[in-house]
């Protein structure tokens, strides 16, 4: 059937209104969906986001780049276009970024009009399956990134999983022949089993990386029959025939060989050298030929005890934002300093820098509130401000205090401040209740029984961080 795409409506979507998709074939297989966040962080791990986030800084975002979503559930789900609303996603919140890049993504969203990113032309698709002989038209031919074979496998298996059609309709809609869909979703059943394996951290990262997962190698191991022999797996690949963690066993191995480039396609090159590693796995798992055929998809449900891939991912996230944590409060490349004969200030912005928090997490806290305090009456002196409005009276910058200076600086007829998120930030900074608010800095100075640990101090710096971009900015 010809779909008339003429009649889809276009229109601009606010990056904010658009949720990325947990089911592109880019996220690797996992029984429960990575969140909003998550995705983000995946997509700027393995796919390159943050160059594309540069090209647009720079150049900006090209007119004729519409990305194509979907309605579900009163929600924008992307279904082409993800690479590009998650760089979208981190011009206009650059807290969205995975720890480790935080800092080169700030320095990209201080040269953005975040007006010109705030929103995007988006083809609405009428539904999710309309727009799939779309999507996969695009990622398989040289216009877009390509999909690897492997989330083509992952295509062809949602889309048999997800309606029901049978491998001819699929032939059909896709002008396949069924033998290249069948081998496709041969691929991805074999894959989701070694997503499911038990298997070291390192490893397990390279597994869970479709886009670069070497799945050719395990291709020519499985479509083997002296392998599948060995391996005791049907021709169909549908049963095993030896205990599943003999089975398990084995297969870990070959997939860490894999992913580690101990075994590739040239090591494997001849059928006597995949029989031959083939059989020294079988006999380092003690694989047995019991003849009672077992599903191989039982071995790819989890018990509770083991990790789901996106378990997995979310653990290592956690790991690379608490090894990527800076010594001191923040980095120069987070925040810089940019201002000419303002030594004092700079004496204190380094101190900052260089104070271990984990070490000083009380005088980090006190000093954060005098250089925020003295940072912005410096950044009042150098626009000619002397006085500012206190109720129905005008006060000396000397005499003002800080949450003062504060309310002069979010005030919406003030210009200084033209980012409405920085003001928005800087309110809740200064009038929230909670421990990250300046009520909390204030307590820990006159109240003698308040203490701060070092993610208290840490935590306070999100709500300060765009106003110490712009007043430390010459």
């Amino acid at each position: 059937m010809v779909v008339d795409y003429s009649a889809w409506q276009t229109r601009p979507i606010r990056i904010t209104n658009l949720r990325l998709d947990p089911e592109n074939p880019r996220v690797p297989p996992a029984p429960d969906r990575l969140t909003q966040v998550e995705l983000i962080h995946y997509f700027c791990h393995h796919y390159k986001v943050y160059e594309l986030a540069r090209s647009i800084a720079e150049d900006g975002y090209f007119p004729d780049e519409k990305i194509v979503v979907a309605e579900e559930n009163d929600e924008f789900y992307v279904l082409e276009g993800n690479r590009r609303v998650a760089a979208l996603k981190l011009l206009v919140n650059v807290d969205l970024a995975p720890e480790d890049m935080k800092d080169r993504f700030s320095r990209l969203t201080g040269s953005v009009d975040h007006r010109k990113v705030a929103e995007c032309e988006a083809t609405i698709a009428p539904s999710r399956e309309a727009a799939t002989k779309l999507i996969l038209e695009k990622h398989t031919q040289q216009s877009v990134l390509q999909w690897s074979p492997l989330m083509q496998a992952g295509f062809y298996h949602n889309e048999l999983t997800k309606d029901g059609a049978s491998i001819d309709e699929l032939s059909r809609s896709y002008n396949l022949s069924p033998g290249n869909i069948q081998n496709f979703l041969r691929m991805s059943d074999m894959y989701h089993l070694a997503a499911s394996m038990e298997l070291p951290q390192d490893v397990q990262d390279k597994v869970l990386d479709p886009q670069n997962f070497p799945i050719s190698v395990l291709e020519r191991l499985y479509e083997s029959p002296e392998v599948r022999k060995q391996l005791t797996l049907s021709d169909d690949l549908s049963t095993i025939s030896c205990e599943p963690d003999q089975f398990k066993k084995a297969y870990s191995k070959i997939v860490t060989d894999i992913a580690t480039s101990q075994q590739d396609t040239r090591s494997l090159n001849k059928n006597e050298d995949k029989k031959n590693y083939a059989k020294s796995v079988r006999d380092l798992a003690g694989i047995i030929d019991t003849g009672k055929p077992i599903p191989l998809e039982s071995l790819i449900l989890q018990p509770p005890e083991q990790k789901s891939p996106a378990e997995h991912l979310r653990k290592h996230a956690a790991k690379k934002r608490s090894t990527r944590r800076t010594k001191g409060l923040f980095s120069a490349s987070a925040i810089p300093f940019k201002l000419e004969g303002a030594a004092s200030l700079r004496l204190f912005y380094d101190e900052l820098r260089k104070l271990p928090v984990a070490t000083y997490p009380n005088a980090s806290a006190i000093l954060l509130r005098v250089f925020a305090d003295k940072a912005c009456r410096h950044f009042l002196k150098r626009n000619g401000i002397k006085t500012i409005p206190v109720g129905q009276q005008k006060r000396n910058l000397a005499d003002a205090s800080f949450g003062e200076l504060l309310d002069y600086l979010v005030q919406k007829s003030n210009p200084l401040i033209g980012d409405e998120n920085v003001k928005k930030a800087i309110r809740t900074f200064k009038y929230g209740s909670s421990f990250k608010s300046l009520s909390s800095l204030n307590t820990i100075i006159h109240n003698e029984e308040v203490s701060f640990t070092e993610q208290k101090v840490r935590d306070l710096l999100p709500n300060l961080e765009g106003l110490l971009k712009i007043i430390l900015t010459e």
